[in-house]
């Protein structure tokens, strides 16, 4: 039996200003080293890393059949469904959220991020953008969670699914992320 008599927790803010982005890349090199870049920056609050199998999975659910009723949402849908199926084998993406007290520090942070992916040689797919409506931001973030179960119940017949969390210093992140695929 135990006692716990004192804990102390530390959350993250809530912000009032946030932009997402759901940027995709031709290979999981680039997206991992524009996750560096990213890091290095400072500019972002939040980055995930989906793999081609990841965005297969998204692209099958069925939370991206763009019939939402909202008609902005479900063309956004649309457009990112189409862009994962014309992405090869070696695509990934990344998810970015970007969290701020001001919309003038929201703006020069979404500039700045785009600026660093601009300048960067890890090219992406599609221009990036960067969406403050709640339902576009929550759609992006549901394709995120749904992922563990979607990719494990996608898996080859006979198969294992094993997930683990790896730690890595981030200039190492684009070399590692090929290795362990």
């Amino acid at each position: 039996m135990g006692f716990v008599s004192n804990v102390t927790m530390e959350t993250v803010p809530d912000y009032r200003y946030k932009k997402t982005s759901l940027i995709l890349f031709p290979t999981m090199y680039q997206a991992c080293d524009a996750a560096a870049l990213l890091k290095e920056s400072g500019s972002v609050n939040a980055a995930e890393l989906m793999d081609r199998p990841s965005l297969r999975s998204a692209e099958m659910q069925g939370s991206v059949s763009g019939e939402s009723g909202h008609p902005e949402l479900d063309e956004i849908v649309r457009n990112f469904v189409c862009s994962i199926k014309s992405l090869d084998e070696n695509a990934a993406a990344l998810l970015i959220e970007i969290c701020c007290d001001t919309e003038q520090e929201l703006e020069a942070r979404s500039a700045a991020v785009a600026k660093t992916l601009n300048d960067s040689p890890n090219k992406t797919v599609q221009d990036i953008v960067f969406t403050s409506d709640p339902l576009v931001s929550k759609y992006y973030w549901d394709i995120r969670k749904g992922l563990i179960p979607l990719v494990g119940g996608n898996r080859k017949r006979g198969s294992t699914y094993l997930m683990e969390d790896v730690a890595t210093d981030v200039s190492r992140l684009a070399s590692m992320g090929i290795d362990i695929k």
